[in-house]
């Protein structure tokens, strides 16, 4: 094995909790998706007490997961497991993540109603329609966020349908989770911003039973943890420690640690509040005329430069 010091923390927390879960923080990350796929991470959480393997997979896969793992149990010889599967039509890619658990004795779990819903819900199809529209306008990456929370301002109420399908969503994960794991433990691979919130995954599984690891790539790429500030001044649900992939490295997550602050430090964000000024600036110059006079604000830009940037009196 060769990350020693995670697969070691892996075997240290499920001494003590139900759940470790390792937050992804950059889906599009490939040094970091090697690192989450890496069959070795599920034998470690294996040899570690996990019997299941929770994933950020669609749940209307849960038919394809629990015939790969019978497959699997009843000695099916892997590659002619796959083969039936593109023979079939699949995606095989997309699968091998179950194949990996099945091989390594772990149940795999796929809790996420989020896609039915996004296909099921009236109305929701054509708000992503809108929000895809809303990017195709942006000039760049860095614009995207000013974009869209302008967009957002102009329809408040497609931003919290949205929202509201989210919240709905952890919801039901959460206790799909429970309902297929029970009292087992498992091992949860899923996107870290189901962890940063004040009622998401770790909440409603039971913040007692779940260990969050958020998982970085590199020290120089940085952190983006979305948990905020609470009232009480304190950093809002954060995860219990950051995990770096290229060093494996664990470090307890102390707001006021140095070497996690520069961690956080280092993530370049798009978020249009975090770009450069100038850029944001420059975003706004690029708005369509119907988003302008909703365009979001800052603390540390004027409405006179921000009228500047927009073209408006």
């Amino acid at each position: 094995m060769q990350r020693p010091n995670l697969y070691g923390l892996l075997k240290e927390k499920f001494g003590t909790h139900q759940y470790v879960a390792i937050g992804d923080t950059n889906h599009v990350d490939t040094d970091l998706q090697a690192m989450l796929n890496d069959p070795d991470l599920l034998k470690a959480a294996a040899l570690s007490g996990a019997k299941s393997l929770v994933l950020e997979m669609d749940k209307r896969f849960s038919a394809e997961a629990d015939l790969i793992k019978r497959g699997i149990d009843d000695g099916i010889e892997r590659d002619a497991f796959e083969k039936s599967f593109y023979d079939s039509g699949y995606n095989v890619d997309s699968l091998k993540s179950l194949f990996d658990a099945a091989v390594e004795g772990l149940d795999p779990v796929v809790p996420d109603e989020r896609y039915e819903l996004l296909d099921t819900t009236p109305g929701m199809s054509e708000a992503l329609d809108n929000i895809y529209a809303v990017f195709e306008l942006s000039p760049d990456e860095a614009c995207n966020d000013v974009f869209l929370q302008s967009h957002f301002k102009k329809l408040p109420a497609e931003a919290d349908f949205i929202e509201s399908i989210i919240d709905t969503g952890d919801v039901k994960i959460a206790g799909n989770i429970q309902a297929e794991v029970g009292n087992n433990k498992a091992l949860i691979i899923y996107g870290a911003g189901h962890f940063d919130g004040e009622n998401d995954l770790n909440e409603l599984l039971g913040e007692d039973k779940v260990v969050v690891i958020a998982a970085i790539s590199s020290r120089e790429k940085g952190f983006n943890f979305d948990g905020g500030v609470s009232e009480d001044g304190k950093v809002a649900d954060p995860p219990d420690y950051i995990y770096i992939a290229d060093e494996d490295a664990v470090i307890p997550f102390d707001p006021d640690s140095p070497e996690v602050k520069q961690i956080l430090a280092n993530y370049q964000s798009t978020d249009h509040d975090r770009i450069p000024k100038g850029k944001y600036l420059e975003c706004l110059g690029e708005l369509p005329d119907d988003l302008k006079s909703h365009a979001p604000e800052r603390p540390d830009v004027t409405r006179p430069e921000m009228n500047n940037a927009l073209g408006l009196k």
